[in-house]
């Protein structure tokens, strides 16, 4: 037996914690146990302690195939046959919230048209064919995408046709500051399944300063109403809520929460405000995960969550799927049809990959889609031999380009975070079985 590639020991209060990233078990250990496993000597702990190794993949056969078996698996995710699209309807907005990263976008004010629907399905239809698509996501975003509300109808027409064509599942959300939602268009998304994706950041005070509608009305109101027009359609089960949260508003959390679960709605979480591509005024305001448990409030924002039924995991360690830049079947296309890998590079030219032309073809302009899709970490010798791989899959292109200068270059799991993370599930651990 050889001990696996992907294995993690930290000292934690005194007691040494064993973790592995592939499998995702953990163990606690002796002092000697764990001098003994860095040292090879394997036969000399207890059978009881080596058998634990053994199941919880501590110990393997052989950590070459280990290995080798890993980046089967990236790749067999890089060449996933979902389709997954994120369709910008609009570059413009009529909010402008105090965060928003895209003001300082390089976009030129768009907004989808007739005729470039249907160039786009079009090219969707033929490309699922081509590729043997056995599902299909698109995301619905901006801008503020409602400001191309007459064309949805139009879309949804489209996407139902290619849906029953092809036979294939098609997962549809949209994200919207829902100012514009009228009654006739929330009944269209409830009759297709569109699943609507919010932001809710605080108190109607918080919010409205947070998250300002450019004619003055208050966007809290408009937000609320959204949601209890779903319920009207008895489609609350469509509404997700994001807490856009930053060291402005931690405190309204449960306010939040507590609103929200009175109305049904089934799905909540907090996001930070960060700004991975784009620097703004807003980033002295943000603050990171590690910071947040340092103090104390992913704690707390796990107890208010759980409270009102929504989460049962204080603190995610979870297996990284490759991130949609380095996907076969993942794309960002804007209003004009030109796509990218990753939203924050589409307004970017020197990083787009083509355009879908009046045709319905999609024209690459460069290589840039190659060196996605076949960036891979056996390609990276420091990637290849790191223990956190798995946990990381290549880490954010966009980190890696504010970094190294390159999307096309990779950025280390930060292994103090995960650290915090594992004393907050054995915390957790230890409080719920108490």
């Amino acid at each position: 037996m050889q001990e696996s590639t992907y294995n993690v020991i930290l000292e934690l209060d005194h007691e040494f914690i064993l973790l592995n990233t592939l499998s995702l078990n953990m163990m606690s250990l002796s002092v000697e146990e764990s001098k003994l496993l860095q040292q090879g000597k394997y036969n000399n702990i207890e059978n009881e302690t080596y058998t634990d190794l053994v199941e919880g993949g501590f110990l393997v056969e052989d950590a070459k195939q280990e290995k080798v078996e890993y980046l089967k698996s990236f790749i067999a995710q890089q060449e996933s046959k979902n389709l997954s699209i994120k369709l910008l309807l609009s570059t413009t907005c009529n909010s402008k919230c105090v965060y928003c990263y895209q003001q300082f976008a390089g976009y030129t004010a768009q907004t989808i048209t007739g005729s470039e629907v249907s160039s786009f399905c079009k090219w969707l239809q033929q490309y699922c064919s081509d590729n043997a698509i056995e599902s299909l996501s698109i995301e619905l975003f901006g801008g503020e995408p409602l400001l191309a509300s007459s064309q949805i109808p139009n879309l949804l027409n489209q996407l139902n046709f290619i849906k029953s064509t092809l036979n294939i599942p098609i997962d549809l959300a949209i994200i919207t500051n829902t100012s514009l939602l009228t009654k006739e268009l929330a009944k269209l998304l409830c009759e297709n399944d569109v699943e609507l994706k919010i932001s809710i950041d605080g108190r109607k005070d918080t919010h409205d300063y947070r998250r300002p509608l450019k004619n003055g009305v208050s966007s809290y109101e408009s937000t609320f109403s959204a949601i209890k027009l779903f319920a009207e359609y008895g489609r609350v089960d469509l509404v997700t809520v994001r807490y856009n949260l930053d060291k402005n508003n931690y405190h309204d959390i449960e306010f939040v929460a507590k609103q929200l679960h009175e109305l049904g709605v089934q799905r909540l979480y907090c996001g930070e405000v960060m700004f991975r591509g784009k620097k703004t005024p807003y980033t002295p305001n943000t603050i990171t995960t590690l910071e947040m448990i340092k103090k104390g409030w992913i704690t707390n924002i796990y107890s208010i969550l759980s409270k009102y039924e929504y989460t049962n995991n204080i603190c995610n360690i979870e297996l990284y799927k490759p991130c949609q830049f380095y996907c076969k079947h993942s794309y960002v296309v804007s209003p004009t049809l030109e796509i990218a890998k990753c939203d924050e590079l589409l307004d970017i030219k020197e990083y787009q990959i083509g355009k879908i032309s009046p045709l319905g073809e999609l024209v690459l302009s460069n290589d840039n889609y190659n060196k996605c899709t076949t960036n891979t970490p056996e390609k990276d010798n420091k990637c290849w031999n790191c223990n956190l791989l798995p946990i990381c899959g290549r880490g954010c292109p966009i980190e890696a380009m504010n970094t190294t200068g390159s999307p096309y270059n990779h950025v280390c799991e930060n292994i103090e975070l995960m650290k915090e993370k594992i004393k907050l599930l054995l915390s957790n651990y230890d409080d719920s079985n108490s």
